[in-house]
């Protein structure tokens, strides 16, 4: 997995969108180099709530959600 490489303008760069859904109510952890960004929610799957820093995060290693969100994720990052 690479990242792509910088888009004119200076602004966030986005990767490839990742599916990752809480099942039946659990926490689950969906792997991703977000080592260099953060993530953001770009669309909502689920009935349940998506909300950041309660029903889903990140961290260096990935994205996890829990209590019924979920979700298409995107990773981006800014252009050093």
């Amino acid at each position: 997995y690479q990242w792509q490489p910088p888009t004119s303008g200076g602004g966030w760069v986005e990767v490839d969108a990742i599916t990752c859904e809480s099942i039946s109510g659990r926490q689950r952890f969906c792997p991703a180099d977000v080592g260099r960004g953060e993530v953001r929610l770009v669309e909502q799957l689920s009935r349940g709530d998506c909300t950041f820093g309660s029903t889903w995060g990140y961290d260096r290693r990935g994205i996890w959600v829990d209590r019924g969100c979920g979700g298409v994720f995107t990773e981006a990052y800014r252009p050093s």
